[in-house]
């Protein structure tokens, strides 16, 4: 089997290359943007929680040290716990049942990002169809195929659909267990008997891990979509135009080496 390796500007005959070693995938503007959002969405959040906070009116208790009393019975706490899940399934689910919807947020940026791997893919078969390397008849059928060709047939969109709900659940079990963690921050802090203040600063403290770990996930999954697309598509242009033939693509690893990197990866 004769191989034609791709990696991830472009010349006649070569595939596409990372103009930024630092960003192979071309994804740092969409990345930009993405953070963007999801910090917007976190200060709304924020602002919930305090508001949430706010609204509860403890009794102080003088003792040794300063105590406050809070009326948390079961009904109240039911309200506590569906207040912050609705507040996190808005923001970070675009969704008020938790289930997936075709408003989440984040798939604009899934979007970009697959399309980009996905136009990659095809531009690196293209330029690397080379009449004299695979034929005039093969290089004629790769060339002849257009990225629009490509994003409006029923197995991209079946493709990049599975890209959406995958990534949805992920930000779902991370939004379930922080509504969690959230509203066991409150409650711990109001068993304790502590103040407003000490309370708010705990409960925001835990907003910053659900930042952290939000971003964490976007980021991954971005540019996760990118690979996807740009193994999907060699995948399927290698049993579209080359299943018969003695050619098959092939793709090169290109790492950023970012500090990021793990050290199996960068070997």
């Amino acid at each position: 089997m004769k191989i034609l390796y791709r990696v991830a500007n472009a010349k006649v005959g070569l595939p596409v290359m990372p103009r930024n070693e630092k960003d192979p995938a071309r994804q740092f503007g969409n990345l930009r943007g993405a953070r963007s959002v999801l910090s917007k969405r976190i200060a709304n959040i924020r602002i919930g929680m305090r508001e949430l906070i706010n609204s509860f009116n403890p009794v102080q208790v003088t003792t040794n040290a300063k105590k406050y009393v809070y009326e948390l019975d079961a009904d109240r706490y039911n309200q506590v716990n569906l207040f912050i899940q609705r507040l996190l399934y808005k923001e970070l689910l675009d969704s008020e049942s938790g289930q997936y919807s075709s408003l989440f947020w984040l798939i604009r940026n899934l979007a970009i990002a697959y399309e980009d791997g996905t136009d990659d893919a095809l531009q690196s078969a293209k330029n690397m169809a080379q009449p004299d390397i695979v034929g005039d008849e093969l290089s004629e059928q790769m060339r002849s195929i257009q990225i629009e060709q490509i994003q409006f047939s029923p197995a991209y969109q079946r493709r990049v659909g599975l890209v959406y709900a995958r990534v949805f659940n992920e930000m779902k079990g991370l939004t379930d267990s922080s509504k969690t963690d959230l509203a066991e921050t409150l409650a711990r802090g109001m068993a304790n008997g502590e103040g407003i203040r000490q309370i708010t600063k705990d409960v925001l403290a835990r907003v910053d891990v659900v930042e952290s770990r939000a971003w964490r996930i976007a980021r991954t999954e971005i540019l996760n979509a990118y690979r996807t697309a740009s193994w999907d598509e060699t995948d399927e242009l290698n049993k579209d135009v080359y299943g018969d033939s003695e050619w098959q693509m092939r793709e090169l690893w290109w790492s950023a080496l970012s500090p990021t990197t793990r050290i199996s990866h960068a070997k």
